[in-house]
């Protein structure tokens, strides 16, 4: 018996031995370049660069400087900079008022909505009406039954509201039994600023707190989520009168990027999604900024960011992959595509609990995106798995 107990033991500790694998730090950069050197990346460019977070050490790097398209990884630094300047518990309120004199139940004005880019307010029209009927209703508690004008909108971070905004609102209103006269819509240009201490505020809605908004935007890679968050990021930073300018909003993560040791000079941001080709970042500026995330000295906001990140064989855009392996459950990274481009960047365990920040990203590739995916996931097998001699 005690001999077949030890049988059991020795085979255990054999699988569990080949369950890890263990070599040194060349050894591990060896394994990397191993499969990104295949025949089928042959005129691709790699970039890529892991950290130790606990000790500082460089496990791995290629191409680290390399500007490049990163796809929906910019979401990272826009998401990062959100939650750094605003704060995770941030919400963003939308005001209605009452512009003219209210007499009899009929207003000689217009209805103004003044906008804070809540990102709210792109979703399903049914996921609209429950706000505008309780913002109808605060029209008629307030005694209003005729508006001589229309609904004008203005916005503090946007340009314009979208069709389905508008089509909702004037719905809601009618169905309360109020009726507005004025066909058009109006928009205050931007620049121009209504006078809202002049007007009469009768309703207002606050959002839910901004790392919702945040999860949504990594885990399911919301290109809409991403453009407003950055665009709220640029008012806060520049602030100014209406919608900041498209030259500014480009350096609304500057300050972020600055403190994370980052050169802004490296990152160029063309827009907050990252659907755009003139956007770059660099595989060990994506690691700094994923250091300077994870050390953040707000428990919260470092929370909302590692949280944001889809989860391995589990959520968002990894749930299909990872469905086996030491990744399972254990990597959170943020994918990123467009036409040539694949890019996963984010945290892993390793098997002596390390936790590592990396980054992978692939431009210029002719093989099938699959492939590519493929590498990565590799790559990431191997960083979940070491277990350094």
């Amino acid at each position: 018996m005690r001999r077949l107990s030890f049988l059991f033991a020795f085979v255990v500790l054999a699988s569990a031995a080949s369950a890890q694998t263990s070599f040194t730090r060349y050894g591990l950069s060896d394994r990397i370049d191993e499969v990104l050197n295949q025949r089928a990346f042959r005129g691709a460019t790699w970039a890529v660069y892991v950290e130790d977070l606990e000790d500082g050490r460089v496990l791995y790097q290629r191409n680290p400087y390399a500007p490049m398209m990163p796809a929906s990884n910019m979401k990272l630094v826009t998401t990062a900079a959100a939650l750094d300047a605003l704060g995770p518990n941030f919400r963003f309120e939308t005001r209605m008022y009452l512009a003219g004199p209210l007499e009899y139940g009929t207003l000689s004005g217009s209805i103004v909505v003044r906008g804070a880019g809540d990102p709210s307010f792109i979703g399903r029209a049914r996921d609209l009406q429950g706000v505008f009927r309780a913002w109808a209703d605060s029209l008629y508690d307030a005694g209003v039954r005729n508006v001589l004008g229309t609904i004008a909108f203005a916005d503090d971070v946007m340009d314009n509201p979208s069709t389905r905004f508008v089509s909702t609102l004037r719905s809601a209103i009618r169905d309360r039994g109020i009726t507005i006269h004025g066909n058009n819509v109006e928009e205050y240009p931007p620049g121009v600023v209504p006078e809202y201490q002049r007007m009469r505020l009768v309703a207002s809605y606050r959002s839910p707190p901004l790392a919702a908004f945040v999860s949504l935007t990594n885990t399911e890679s919301d290109n809409a989520y991403a453009e407003r968050i950055l665009r709220t990021v640029a008012s806060f930073v520049y602030p100014s009168p209406g919608p900041v300018r498209p030259g500014l909003r480009a350096h609304a993560a500057d300050p972020l990027l600055q403190r994370f040791g980052i050169d802004p000079g490296s990152v160029v941001v063309a827009d907050g999604s990252g659907l755009s080709r003139d956007n770059r970042l660099t595989a060990i500026g994506i690691v700094q900024l994923l250091r300077g995330m994870h050390e953040h000295p707000d428990r919260g906001t470092h929370d909302a960011f590692v949280q944001s990140l889809p989860l391995g064989g589990f959520t968002g855009t990894l749930g299909r992959r990872y469905r086996s392996g030491d990744a399972r459950g254990n990597v959170r990274a943020k994918t990123g595509y467009i036409s040539g481009v694949r890019t996963l960047s984010g945290y892993i365990t390793t098997a002596r609990g390390h936790t590592l920040a990396f980054s992978i990203l692939c431009n210029g590739y002719s093989t099938q995106t699959r492939r590519v995916s493929q590498a990565q996931d590799e790559v990431v097998e191997l960083l979940a798995d070491f277990a350094p001699l």
